[in-house]
Protein backbone atom coordinates (compact mmCIF):
# COMPACT_ATOMS: atom_id res chain seq x y z
CA UNK A 1 0.00 0.00 0.00
CA UNK A 2 0.90 3.66 -0.20
CA UNK A 3 -0.05 6.86 1.84
CA UNK A 4 0.15 8.86 -1.50
CA UNK A 5 -1.84 9.06 -4.59
CA UNK A 6 1.13 9.02 -6.63
CA UNK A 7 2.45 5.65 -5.26
CA UNK A 8 5.71 7.48 -4.61
CA UNK A 9 6.54 5.72 -1.83
CA UNK A 10 5.06 2.18 -1.01
CA UNK A 11 4.86 0.55 1.52
CA UNK A 12 6.16 -2.83 1.76
CA UNK A 13 3.60 -4.53 4.94
CA UNK A 14 1.12 -6.95 3.91
CA UNK A 15 -1.91 -6.34 5.84
CA UNK A 16 -4.35 -9.08 5.49
CA UNK A 17 -7.61 -6.66 5.56
CA UNK A 18 -6.24 -4.80 2.47
CA UNK A 19 -5.77 -8.08 0.44
CA UNK A 20 -8.83 -9.76 1.58
CA UNK A 21 -10.97 -6.30 0.68
CA UNK A 22 -9.09 -6.72 -3.03
CA UNK A 23 -9.70 -10.03 -2.82
CA UNK A 24 -13.36 -9.18 -3.04
CA UNK A 25 -13.14 -6.27 -5.41
CA UNK A 26 -11.77 -8.09 -7.93
CA UNK A 27 -14.06 -11.16 -7.43
CA UNK A 28 -16.78 -8.50 -7.69
CA UNK A 29 -14.90 -6.99 -10.95
CA UNK A 30 -14.91 -10.50 -12.67
CA UNK A 31 -18.27 -11.30 -12.38
CA UNK A 32 -19.38 -7.59 -13.12
CA UNK A 33 -16.76 -7.41 -16.60
CA UNK A 34 -16.08 -11.14 -17.66
CA UNK A 35 -12.60 -9.91 -17.83
CA UNK A 36 -10.60 -13.14 -16.97
CA UNK A 37 -8.07 -10.69 -15.89
CA UNK A 38 -9.83 -9.67 -12.48
CA UNK A 39 -10.27 -13.36 -12.23
CA UNK A 40 -6.72 -14.21 -12.21
CA UNK A 41 -5.92 -10.92 -9.79
CA UNK A 42 -8.37 -12.34 -7.55
CA UNK A 43 -6.94 -15.87 -7.37
CA UNK A 44 -3.17 -14.88 -6.93
CA UNK A 45 -4.34 -12.49 -3.58
CA UNK A 46 -6.10 -15.71 -2.82
CA UNK A 47 -2.76 -17.69 -3.38
CA UNK A 48 -1.07 -15.62 -1.25
CA UNK A 49 -2.67 -15.10 1.40
CA UNK A 50 -3.40 -19.01 1.61
CA UNK A 51 0.60 -19.60 1.53
CA UNK A 52 1.85 -16.52 3.55
CA UNK A 53 -1.10 -15.59 5.53
CA UNK A 54 -3.12 -18.49 6.75
CA UNK A 55 -2.40 -21.35 9.23
CA UNK A 56 -5.45 -22.01 12.08
CA UNK A 57 -7.12 -19.30 10.49
CA UNK A 58 -6.30 -15.97 8.79
CA UNK A 59 -2.94 -14.27 10.01
CA UNK A 60 -2.51 -10.53 10.62
CA UNK A 61 0.20 -9.37 8.43
CA UNK A 62 3.32 -10.21 6.68
CA UNK A 63 5.97 -7.74 7.97
CA UNK A 64 8.07 -5.08 6.05
CA UNK A 65 11.37 -5.49 4.55
CA UNK A 66 12.57 -3.10 1.90
CA UNK A 67 16.10 -4.90 1.56
CA UNK A 68 14.15 -8.05 0.58
CA UNK A 69 11.98 -6.58 -1.63
CA UNK A 70 14.61 -4.81 -3.74
CA UNK A 71 16.67 -8.01 -4.34
CA UNK A 72 16.09 -9.92 -7.69
CA UNK A 73 13.85 -12.84 -7.85
CA UNK A 74 16.46 -15.41 -7.32
CA UNK A 75 17.95 -13.38 -4.70
CA UNK A 76 15.09 -13.62 -2.98
CA UNK A 77 14.54 -17.11 -3.32
CA UNK A 78 18.18 -17.74 -0.94
CA UNK A 79 16.56 -15.12 2.14
CA UNK A 80 14.34 -15.73 4.48
CA UNK A 81 11.28 -14.11 3.98
CA UNK A 82 9.60 -11.26 5.70
CA UNK A 83 8.29 -12.68 9.27
CA UNK A 84 4.63 -13.13 9.60
CA UNK A 85 2.44 -11.67 12.29
CA UNK A 86 0.56 -15.03 13.20
CA UNK A 87 -1.85 -13.44 15.68
CA UNK A 88 -5.62 -14.18 15.02
CA UNK A 89 -7.56 -10.85 15.63
CA UNK A 90 -11.56 -11.67 15.67
CA UNK A 91 -12.50 -8.34 13.56
CA UNK A 92 -9.73 -9.19 11.21
CA UNK A 93 -10.99 -13.28 10.77
CA UNK A 94 -14.28 -11.69 10.04
CA UNK A 95 -13.66 -9.67 7.26
CA UNK A 96 -11.26 -12.27 5.30
CA UNK A 97 -13.92 -15.10 6.05
CA UNK A 98 -16.80 -12.66 4.66
CA UNK A 99 -14.71 -11.59 1.35
CA UNK A 100 -13.17 -15.58 1.15
CA UNK A 101 -17.09 -16.42 1.02
CA UNK A 102 -18.39 -14.09 -1.67
CA UNK A 103 -15.01 -14.66 -3.39
CA UNK A 104 -15.60 -18.23 -3.64
CA UNK A 105 -19.36 -18.09 -4.52
CA UNK A 106 -18.59 -15.02 -7.36
CA UNK A 107 -15.87 -17.32 -8.93
CA UNK A 108 -16.95 -20.77 -7.79
CA UNK A 109 -14.04 -21.61 -5.95
CA UNK A 110 -14.47 -24.34 -2.98
CA UNK A 111 -10.23 -23.56 -1.19
CA UNK A 112 -11.46 -20.57 -0.44
CA UNK A 113 -14.85 -21.49 0.91
CA UNK A 114 -13.18 -24.13 3.24
CA UNK A 115 -10.55 -22.11 4.09
CA UNK A 116 -13.19 -19.39 5.77
CA UNK A 117 -15.15 -22.32 7.40
CA UNK A 118 -11.90 -23.44 9.08
CA UNK A 119 -11.16 -20.14 10.27
CA UNK A 120 -14.57 -19.44 11.26
CA UNK A 121 -13.99 -22.72 13.26
CA UNK A 122 -11.22 -22.32 14.81
CA UNK A 123 -12.02 -18.02 15.52
CA UNK A 124 -14.79 -19.04 17.19
CA UNK A 125 -13.98 -21.69 19.34
CA UNK A 126 -10.75 -19.51 20.81
CA UNK A 127 -12.30 -16.21 20.81
CA UNK A 128 -16.05 -15.94 21.32
CA UNK A 129 -16.82 -15.29 24.63
CA UNK A 130 -20.14 -15.27 26.66
CA UNK A 131 -19.65 -11.42 26.20
CA UNK A 132 -19.21 -11.53 22.77
CA UNK A 133 -15.56 -12.09 20.17
CA UNK A 134 -12.25 -11.23 22.05
CA UNK A 135 -10.39 -9.14 20.15
CA UNK A 136 -7.29 -11.72 20.44
CA UNK A 137 -6.84 -14.39 22.53
CA UNK A 138 -5.83 -12.19 25.18
CA UNK A 139 -7.41 -9.07 24.77
CA UNK A 140 -11.01 -7.89 25.42
CA UNK A 141 -14.03 -7.82 23.43
CA UNK A 142 -14.14 -4.49 21.11
CA UNK A 143 -17.80 -3.68 18.52
CA UNK A 144 -15.38 -3.92 15.80
CA UNK A 145 -15.16 -7.58 16.39
CA UNK A 146 -18.90 -8.25 16.88
CA UNK A 147 -19.97 -6.20 14.03
CA UNK A 148 -17.52 -8.09 11.41
CA UNK A 149 -18.02 -11.43 13.67
CA UNK A 150 -21.97 -11.18 12.87
CA UNK A 151 -21.58 -10.38 8.82
CA UNK A 152 -19.10 -13.42 9.15
CA UNK A 153 -21.59 -15.78 10.32
CA UNK A 154 -24.37 -14.61 7.96
CA UNK A 155 -22.08 -15.46 4.81
CA UNK A 156 -21.09 -18.78 6.53
CA UNK A 157 -25.30 -19.45 6.78
CA UNK A 158 -25.59 -18.07 3.44
CA UNK A 159 -23.23 -20.69 2.07
CA UNK A 160 -23.74 -23.51 4.16
CA UNK A 161 -27.22 -22.91 5.41
CA UNK A 162 -26.05 -24.69 8.46
CA UNK A 163 -28.23 -23.62 11.70
CA UNK A 164 -25.15 -23.39 13.58
CA UNK A 165 -24.22 -20.56 12.00
CA UNK A 166 -27.15 -18.34 12.24
CA UNK A 167 -27.71 -19.55 16.44
CA UNK A 168 -24.12 -18.39 16.53
CA UNK A 169 -25.30 -14.78 14.54
CA UNK A 170 -28.27 -14.40 16.97
CA UNK A 171 -25.96 -14.62 19.80
CA UNK A 172 -23.80 -12.12 18.33
CA UNK A 173 -26.59 -9.85 17.95
CA UNK A 174 -28.16 -10.17 20.84
CA UNK A 175 -24.55 -8.79 22.44
CA UNK A 176 -24.40 -5.95 20.19
CA UNK A 177 -27.50 -4.69 21.30
CA UNK A 178 -27.43 -5.13 24.79
CA UNK A 179 -23.74 -4.77 25.99
CA UNK A 180 -22.79 -2.26 23.10
CA UNK A 181 -25.18 0.01 22.38
CA UNK A 182 -25.59 3.38 24.99
CA UNK A 183 -28.11 5.72 24.27
CA UNK A 184 -28.17 6.46 20.75
CA UNK A 185 -24.92 4.83 19.25
CA UNK A 186 -22.57 1.85 19.51
CA UNK A 187 -19.43 2.26 21.99
CA UNK A 188 -15.75 0.55 21.00
CA UNK A 189 -16.06 -1.11 24.66
CA UNK A 190 -18.93 -1.97 27.16
CA UNK A 191 -19.35 -0.46 30.43
CA UNK A 192 -17.88 -3.02 32.33
CA UNK A 193 -15.22 -3.51 30.35
CA UNK A 194 -13.72 -0.06 29.83
CA UNK A 195 -12.45 0.69 33.57
CA UNK A 196 -10.87 4.21 33.10
CA UNK A 197 -10.78 4.15 29.31
CA UNK A 198 -13.15 6.94 27.83
CA UNK A 199 -16.49 6.31 25.98
CA UNK A 200 -16.11 6.63 22.54
CA UNK A 201 -18.68 5.92 19.31
CA UNK A 202 -16.44 4.79 16.49
CA UNK A 203 -18.09 6.07 13.41
CA UNK A 204 -17.26 3.29 10.69
CA UNK A 205 -17.87 0.75 13.82
CA UNK A 206 -20.89 2.05 13.83
CA UNK A 207 -21.71 1.95 10.56
CA UNK A 208 -20.61 -1.53 10.19
CA UNK A 209 -22.03 -2.77 13.28
CA UNK A 210 -25.96 -1.01 11.49
CA UNK A 211 -25.03 -2.62 8.40
CA UNK A 212 -24.71 -6.24 10.26
CA UNK A 213 -27.97 -5.95 12.08
CA UNK A 214 -29.85 -5.03 8.69
CA UNK A 215 -28.40 -8.11 7.20
CA UNK A 216 -29.33 -10.01 10.19
CA UNK A 217 -32.82 -8.52 9.94
CA UNK A 218 -32.95 -9.53 6.11
CA UNK A 219 -31.75 -13.46 7.12
CA UNK A 220 -33.81 -13.96 9.88
CA UNK A 221 -36.74 -11.62 9.55
CA UNK A 222 -35.67 -9.61 12.69
CA UNK A 223 -36.63 -6.05 13.25
CA UNK A 224 -33.63 -3.69 14.51
CA UNK A 225 -35.21 -0.72 12.16
CA UNK A 226 -35.79 1.66 15.10
CA UNK A 227 -32.19 0.88 16.65
CA UNK A 228 -30.08 1.46 13.42
CA UNK A 229 -32.01 4.53 12.29
CA UNK A 230 -31.17 5.77 15.64
CA UNK A 231 -27.74 4.94 15.36
CA UNK A 232 -27.39 6.41 12.03
CA UNK A 233 -29.10 9.86 12.75
CA UNK A 234 -26.41 10.22 15.05
CA UNK A 235 -24.13 10.61 13.15
CA UNK A 236 -26.43 12.33 10.14
CA UNK A 237 -24.62 16.14 11.37
CA UNK A 238 -20.32 14.44 10.67
CA UNK A 239 -20.42 11.74 8.67
CA UNK A 240 -19.57 14.36 5.20
CA UNK A 241 -15.71 14.83 7.18
CA UNK A 242 -15.11 11.54 6.48
CA UNK A 243 -14.81 11.57 3.07
CA UNK A 244 -15.10 7.97 1.06
CA UNK A 245 -14.00 6.61 4.17
CA UNK A 246 -18.23 7.15 5.19
CA UNK A 247 -18.68 4.61 2.19
CA UNK A 248 -20.44 2.13 5.14
CA UNK A 249 -22.43 4.42 6.53
CA UNK A 250 -23.71 5.39 3.03
CA UNK A 251 -24.44 1.89 1.98
CA UNK A 252 -25.81 1.49 5.64
CA UNK A 253 -28.27 4.23 5.07
CA UNK A 254 -29.09 2.66 1.95
CA UNK A 255 -30.09 -0.43 2.92
CA UNK A 256 -31.98 1.20 5.81
CA UNK A 257 -34.12 3.10 3.30
CA UNK A 258 -34.54 -0.09 1.15
CA UNK A 259 -36.26 -1.87 3.94
CA UNK A 260 -37.89 1.14 4.50
CA UNK A 261 -39.62 1.26 1.03
CA UNK A 262 -41.07 -2.69 1.10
Amino acid sequence: YATSRAWMFPHYEKMLDTNVALLRLYALAYTLTNNNEYRDIAQGVATYIHTTLFGAAFYASQTADEEYYELSASKRAQQAKPAVDATIFANLNGLAVFSFLEASRLLNDITMKDMALQALSVVSKQLLTDKGYLHYSDGMPLLTDQARMLRALLAAWHATEEKKYLDHARSVAAILTTRFLEKIAFVDVPADDRGTLSVLTPFHDNALAARSLLAYDAATGGDHKELVTTVLSSFSGTYKRYGYLAADYAMAVHSLLSRSMK
